[in-house]
């Protein structure tokens, strides 16, 4: 989680951030950008604030968990020879003509 102006690099001690979820404070996390809500649902709502010396920030626009496990991401081919799923060693050098080791 990075907070405009203020970045998270783990050592710094007077930083954390407010989690809420529904508008209700979750957890004040110090030692992570992360955190997993076993207890979220699909509608849950989350906002984050940086707590920077003590003071609160403001939160963050809300935003709800993913319905996928997983982004998809699709693959632009960076030329007519070339095949996504050709991960053969011998092709390392990405000149599309792969050996077998």
């Amino acid at each position: 989680m990075a907070h405009a102006g203020h970045e998270y690099t783990g050592t710094d001690s007077d930083t954390s951030y407010n989690l809420y979820k529904d508008g209700t404070l979750l957890k004040n996390v110090t030692d992570s950008t992360n955190y997993l809500d076993a207890a979220g649902t699909s509608t849950s709502k989350y906002t984050v604030s940086v707590v920077l010396k003590g003071a609160e920030g403001a939160q963050s626009a809300a935003v709800t968990v993913w319905s996928q496990q997983y982004a998809s991401i699709p693959l632009t081919p960076p030329g007519s020879q070339y095949n996504a799923n050709d991960a053969a060693p011998g092709d390392l050098d990405g000149d599309a003509n792969s050996t077998s080791c």
